[in-house]
């Protein structure tokens, strides 16, 4: 059975989250598994964010989804993001990042947001549950990004 909770809910998770991000997102980056478990820490500000989800699957972590004040430096006029949606791969296609983004876009809309964020590489995927490319931003090396944003 999959849960998916807040990870400040269940803090003994902040290492299994880091790592799952590190694995994926920070191969070939300057970031460390440190920056991945100071993004995914509960620091919330006045507003909700940041925060991150954690999917479980008979209590051991399977995937995880952040929403962050920013995650694409070129576009900080836009707020919040969706951030580092993560999987493990032998539990793909059971409908797990979909659950995280609901968990996320949920939480958002508690918040008082009316709209969130995304910028990625992946064709389809985002697009299957609802989210409309409506922009671009340039990253940090120079490569132009897809926006998506979704109204809540």
């Amino acid at each position: 059975m999959i849960e998916v909770a807040n990870l400040c809910e269940h803090p003994e998770h902040y290492n299994s989250a880091a790592r799952m991000l590190y694995s994926f997102f920070g191969k070939d980056t300057v970031y460390d598994e440190n920056f991945f478990r100071a993004a995914t820490a509960c620091g919330k500000g006045q507003d909700g964010v940041p925060a991150a989800f954690i999917a479980l699957c008979d209590g051991e972590p399977v995937g995880v989804v952040c929403l962050w004040r920013s995650d694409l430096l070129s576009r900080q006029d836009l707020y919040p993001w969706l951030a580092n949606l993560f999987v493990k791969e032998d539990f793909r296609g059971m409908h797990i990042g979909q659950k995280l983004q609901e968990s996320v876009l949920s939480y958002a809309k508690e918040h008082g947001f009316e709209k969130v964020w995304l910028y990625t590489d992946l064709d389809g995927y985002y697009e299957k549950t609802g989210w409309i490319q409506c922009s671009a931003g340039v990253e940090i090396d120079g490569s132009e990004k897809r926006i998506f944003s979704i109204c809540l």
